[in-house]
Order: C-alpha cells, then structure tokens, then sequence
C-alpha cells in the first residue's frame, strides 16, 4: 500500500458582503391595548387615540423590530384583530409600507413583533407556552435574518432571535417567585432549543432589584452561553433611586383611570442583548452608548412625564408618549456587520494521492476565518466529470475539515469537489473539479514499512522538534508552508537511517503550517501543525 501525502491543490475562496447597517430595535408596554378591562375602557383607553400617539411615536423612533407587552390577543371588543389594526393604523401609515406583524397563539394579553420587513426575514417562531398556577401565560421566541445586499449571491447571513415576555407584577414574595419561575422557563428554553448566538430578550419585567432571582436567573445563569448582558450598563438598585432617573420606565403618570400612579420611579421595561451581541462575535453588535429610555431626560423623578420642557424629545412626542402608556419605550441600535467577510480554504489533502482498489480516500481541508459563514463541507463525488451523485459530509477538527471517499475497484475514475454550505443549508461556494483513477492493489512498499516512520511534537513553539525513523540513508527537504501556499521554512537534512531533529520557528507567526517531508529515496510525509 503507497500511502503518500500530497498538496493535491490550494484555492482560496473568498466572499465579500459590502451589507452594513443598522437595526434600530424598540420595547414598549402598550397598556392594555385593544382591552376593554378595569378602568381601561373606551374613554380612558381609545384604541384610535392610542393609534395617534403611536403613530408619531413610532415615526420618530423608526424600529425595525418593535416588540410589544399588552396587547389584546385573543380579538375582544371592539377590535377582533388587534396586531392587524395596530400594524394597519399606527405602523404602515403616511406612506409606510415596510412593517409586518407576527403570529401569536390566542391568549388575554399577547407578547409579541412587528418588523420591518425591508431589512429583515423571519426565519421561525416558537410560542413559549407555560401554567402557574392554574393560568397559561405565552411568551414569543422569533428568529429572524438580516436581508442583506448580496443574500442571493452569498447566501450569507446574520440571525437574530427575539425573546418577548412579560413577567408577573407585584412587589410581594409569591409575585417574585413567579418571577423566578418565568425566568427559569426562558432559560430552560434557550439552553435546550437554542444555540448560543445573537439573543435579545424584550419586556417588562417587572423586576424591583437587580438581586432579584428572576433578574440574576437572565444575567448570571447556570448555562453562561446563554447569559444576558444590560447594554445600558446600569445595573444597580434602580427602584425609587433618582441615580437612575434616566432609566426609569413606569410610571408617565401620578394618577388617572387606567394608569398606574407613582410617578417616574421604577426600571421595568428591558432590552437584554447576549455576549455574543454585546461582542459582535456573531457580525451583530449593539451600538455604545444607544440604549435609550425614550422620552427620560431624568426631570421627572417621582413625577409624571414631563410633556412641557423634556429635554429628549420633541414636545408632541413627550405629549404622545404621556397619553399612549403609563410605560416609556426603550429602544437600542445594533450594527449589522458583513463587510468584507473573507473564506480561506486552502491545502486540498488527497492521501493516498494514487489510491488502489484496497483503499479508501482520505480528504482535507484547512479552513481559516471561519466565522459564522460556513456551517458545512460535503465532499461531492460522482463517476462523470461534474456529475456528483454521492456526498460525504466532512467533519472539523479545530482549522481543518476532513472525509473519506470509500474504496472502489481498480480502473475506477472519481470526480470530486468541495463545496461549502451556509446556515440555511443552501451551496456558498464549491472548489474546481479534481479527480483520479483507483489502480489495482500492488505490494507493500519496502520502502514505507516502518510503522510511523516520523514523529513531529505538536504544537510546536520556538523549536519544531522531528523523530525520523527510516531504512534508507537520503536527503530530506523540510518545509513549512503558510495556508496562503508560501514556504515560509525551508532546511535540508541527510538523514541516517534514525535522526531527532530540531529546526528554529521563533521567527515564524503563531499559526497554522503544513510540514512537508521530501526524500531523495521515497520519503514523502506532509502533517498540519500549529506554531505557538
């Protein structure tokens, strides 16, 4: 059996995605809309007059995904569908076309999104269903992609999934352990439906303290992956606390029929975002310094809204913020980064390069800045050129792929190539077309009998150390080579039947190389190294 190593070919394959923008998002409980209930009844609590406020506030702010708590969501009087007259009255208005909603299960007060569809796909919903105590609550999950400028070429996208919940209100023991336990239920969720990436987790929840267990449940949980992060930095004892009087959500009202009273002293309403978001490690990152209370310019401690001299926003939305919630929204920009995202796949390994029928094939590739881009390589071969019937999925170990194409008879001819896939599971790119042809089995090569013939100490730092063991004396040429294909190390050695070798690398940069052995007498060994 010749078992021979080989740079059977080097390409590079590289996407360039010029899509960058920005996501505005929003966060507003909108009190009880579409509810004729309590002291919350057509007077006090017009769907049309909510539809005004929310109108110019919505102009103003321009989300491109805007979650909501409190609305009706099961069509009580006097508007059977509730998302559709909001999306319809308030959202696409005044020429505005872009908005959708999204579907919810029928439940008392609905937690969901409208989004804007121009920028944004959604991908799948998942309706978070629960009882405690004897009564069902639903929260949302929605995940959604980025429409970017090159989808259809690249297929290349960024995902974002969306939590809206509402937790339970109240400041008494048996009102915090509900807490606990809707908390506990989102993370359970993520922890076992969703992997860890770009996650926000939209609503009021209701939270006094941020030593709460419900609160300590999103930001300090048992499965960290899945840890929350305050993009506004301002964690701290935020209840009544005028240090955080620009923070705080409830109440734009000291009193009135439907609202609830207080003043502006508590931080209900978030916008959580995920390491990954707070990083930009999955090319979405939150904006420094967006986090806003929308509406707070920290005038109105214990007081209601001030709709006369605010100082951070025009006077008609402080007026429209005031009549349309006894909540203010939030809100947060993230950056949509795709720019110049490039792949490197390169060192296509066919070992053996001239295989026999007693032989399988076996198949790698050196991928580099992966990223989120790539999600899959298949070897695609077939028995015609650019005719792939059969796959073989490659699997990763750190920077390279690798799969096997199985044995088959002698005079065989294979055609193979590597095609890259995305997220969604559709084709990114694919290398050229190689192929060869399987001879018959031969004999043992004498030459290559001695069972691993080198050893080499990887990872490698300063010095990269080789144990040859070999029958024949010949002269080696040891190289190194970068994954762009430059030699980057390059030594001849005579070799005696047995030598340990040590070869300086501490000029070379932290990485990974292809150490290539050449003998004058039929040594021929390739292996990926890391340099440290």
């Amino acid at each position: 059996m010749k078992r021979i190593s080989l740079a059977f070919g080097i390409f590079l394959l590289s996407i360039v995605c010029n899509a960058q923008d920005t996501l505005n998002v929003m966060h507003y409980n909108l009190l009880y809309y579409g509810k004729n209930i309590y002291e919350c009844d057509n007077t006090s609590n017009n769907i049309d007059a909510k539809n005004e406020s929310l109108k110019q506030i919505i102009q103003y702010v321009n989300p491109d995904i805007f979650s909501v708590n409190e609305l009706d969501g099961e069509g009580d009087y006097p508007i059977e569908n509730d998302a559709g007259y909001l999306l319809d009255n308030a959202l696409n208005v005044n020429g505005i076309t872009k908005y959708r909603r999204t579907d919810f299960p029928e439940i008392f007060l609905a937690n969901t999104v409208f989004y804007n569809y121009e920028k944004l796909t959604l991908k799948k919903h998942y309706p978070l269903s629960f009882y405690y105590s004897g009564y069902e609550k639903i929260f949302n999950v929605y995940q959604f992609y980025f429409n970017g400028e090159d989808l259809a070429q690249t297929n290349d996208t960024v995902f974002v999934s969306c939590v809206v919940a509402h937790l339970k209100s109240g400041s008494y023991n048996d009102s915090e352990e509900q807490r606990d336990f809707e908390t506990q239920v989102i993370m359970n969720y993520l922890k076992n439906s969703e992997e860890p990436g770009n996650i926000l987790l939209l609503g009021d929840l209701n939270v006094y303290s941020p030593t709460e267990k419900a609160f300590q449940n999103l930001i300090n949980p048992d499965y960290t992956a899945y840890a929350f992060n305050d993009p506004a930095y301002q964690i701290g004892e935020w209840h009544n606390n005028d240090d955080y009087k620009l923070y705080h959500t409830q109440s734009t009202h000291t009193g009135g029929d439907c609202y609830s009273s207080g003043g502006m002293d508590d931080r209900f309403d978030f916008i959580l975002a995920s390491d990954d978001i707070i990083s930009g490690e999955k090319k979405l990152q939150f904006i420094d310094n967006s986090y806003t209370t929308i509406g707070q310019d920290g005038s109105s401690f214990n007081g209601s809204l001030n709709t006369n001299s605010n100082d951070s926003v025009p006077s008609d939305i402080s007026r429209a913020l005031y009549n349309m919630s006894d909540h203010l929204p939030v809100s947060l920009e993230l950056e949509v980064n795709q720019t110049a995202t490039t792949l490197n796949i390169s060192n296509i390994y066919l070992i053996p390069e001239s295989p026999d029928s007693n032989e399988e094939v076996s198949v790698s590739v050196d991928l580099l800045d992966k990223k989120d881009t790539i999600s899959e390589l298949r070897i695609k071969y077939g028995y015609s050129a650019e005719n792939y019937n059969q796959s073989e999925v490659m699997s990763l170990d750190k920077y390279s792929y690798t799969g096997t194409i199985p044995k088959h008879d002698a005079g065989t001819e294979i055609f193979f190539q590597i095609t890259a896939y995305n997220h969604l599971g559709e084709s990114v790119i694919s290398s050229r077309e190689y192929d060869y042809k399987v001879s018959a089995a031969t004999a043992l090569d004498p030459i290559l009998t001695v069972k691993n013939p080198v050893h080499v100490i990887n990872p490698a730092k300063e010095i990269l150390r080789v144990t040859i063991n070999h029958i024949k004396k010949q002269n080696i040429k040891v190289e190194l080579i970068a994954t762009s294909g430059n030699v980057c190390f390059q030594e001849n050695i005579f070799m005696t039947e047995r030598g340990d070798y040590e070869f300086p690398i501490n000029k070379l940069n932290d990485g990974l190389y292809i150490l290539k052995l050449t003998g004058t007498k039929g040594l021929v060994f390739t292996q990926k190294i890391v340099v440290q």
